[in-house]
């Protein structure tokens, strides 16, 4: 973090309120942390956090900065989050297809936050839409969550139909490797070292 990414983009979850145990409300708080732990790193500007959902994420989420919410719960300045417009996203990849260009000008480091069990699918869509800057990109998983199986498979088939679909190849390296347990204690070790 004290390398610091100019701007933290969270991708949001399936949830469009702000409910405790939701994916947008857990990631959105890590990229808030994640900011001003770069701020105090670099003892520096907040970086600025961009989100764009789908068209009730992002409807909430203005009339939340409109109301103060942020600045009163979480001390975090409205003008450094960035919401985007009502685009009509279905999926993550509307998501990556409507990223503001405007944000790629500069070397600067954008750092992508989601859940663990996404970053491979969201590194997918780095290397599809921004192949000549996929190195400006770092992804950093927002608070571990217990997935239960349903969801596991319900992530799992979505992978796969995305790949049908042609929206994602599901085999884009020449090697794979599946890390079961990934984001337990081992499985992120191992993880790390077998990416490095």
């Amino acid at each position: 973090p004290e390398k610091g990414p100019a701007l933290i983009w969270v991708l949001s979850g399936y949830d469009t309120g702000w409910g405790k145990a939701g994916d947008t409300r857990r990631r959105l708080e890590e990229g808030m942390r994640l900011a001003k732990k770069i701020a105090a790193l670099r003892k520096g500007a907040l970086p600025r956090i961009y989100i764009s959902g789908y068209d009730e994420h992002n409807a909430n989420l203005k009339k939340w900065r409109a109301e103060d919410f942020f600045e009163k719960k979480y001390a975090f300045p409205k003008k450094n989050l960035l919401i985007g417009p009502r685009e009509h996203i279905r999926h993550t990849g509307d998501q990556f297809g409507l990223f503001p260009r405007e944000f790629l000008k500069g070397n600067k480091k954008i750092a992508i936050v989601t859940d663990a069990y996404h970053i491979p699918r969201v590194r997918r869509y780095v290397q599809k839409f921004f192949p000549a800057q996929r190195e400006r990109f770092v992804f950093y998983p927002a608070r571990p969550v217990i997935m239960s199986p349903a969801d596991i498979k319900r992530e799992t088939k979505k992978i796969i139909g995305y790949s049908k679909k042609g929206i994602i190849p599901l085999f884009a390296d020449t090697k794979k490797i599946v890390v079961s347990g990934a984001t337990g204690f081992l499985g992120s070790h191992l993880l790390a070292r077998l990416s490095a």
